[in-house]
This record gives C-alpha cells, sequence and structure tokens, in this order.
C-alpha cells in the first residue's frame, strides 16, 4: 500500500504538472492577443496606404481627363516637324 506522504507526493506532482500546462495556455492566449492586435493594426496601415493611392489615382486620373477633353488647339497653328529621309541604319 501506498503511504500518505507517497499519495501527496504524486497529487502535488500532477498539480504542478497542471499548472504548467494551464499556464503555457494562458501564455499562449496572451500571444494570439498579442499577434491579432499586430494584424489588425498592420491591417489598418495598409488600407491607409490603398485609400490614400486610390486618392491620387483619382486625382491624377481626373486631371488626365481634363487634359484630355480639353478643346484642342488650332491645326493650323501646329508646326510640321520634317521626317528624317533615307535609311537612318547605319
Amino acid at each position: 500500500m501506498r503511504t500518505i506522504d507517497e499519495s501527496k507526493r504524486q497529487r502535488d506532482l500532477a498539480l504542478d504538472g497542471w499548472r504548467k500546462e494551464l499556464r503555457r495556455l494562458f501564455e499562449l492566449e496572451k500571444s494570439q492577443r498579442e499577434r491579432a492586435q499586430q494584424a489588425a493594426m498592420d491591417l489598418q496601415k495598409q488600407k491607409s496606404v490603398v485609400a490614400e493611392a486610390r486618392a491620387r489615382y483619382d486625382r491624377a486620373n481626373d486631371y488626365m481627363n481634363r487634359i484630355h477633353h480639353a478643346k484642342a488647339p488650332d491645326s493650323s497653328s501646329r508646326v510640321a516637324h520634317p521626317r528624317p529621309q533615307g535609311d537612318l541604319r547605319q
């Protein structure tokens, strides 16, 4: 038969193991929360960068559309550039 001291020792060992596992679980949960918070901050930064890039694109696109749709100057005022004659390969 086991002695009372042996039973207490085994109980204490089992409790210590349980406490260690519980502590690991809490540490894991904490690290997961921290990772989730960091991921959320990173996602928010990315959304901000994308929104800023979209705004820049929209402004540039609007500007290019205005230039494109602006009234073209008189074709008679254009200066024709002479085209080179002959073979340009050397």
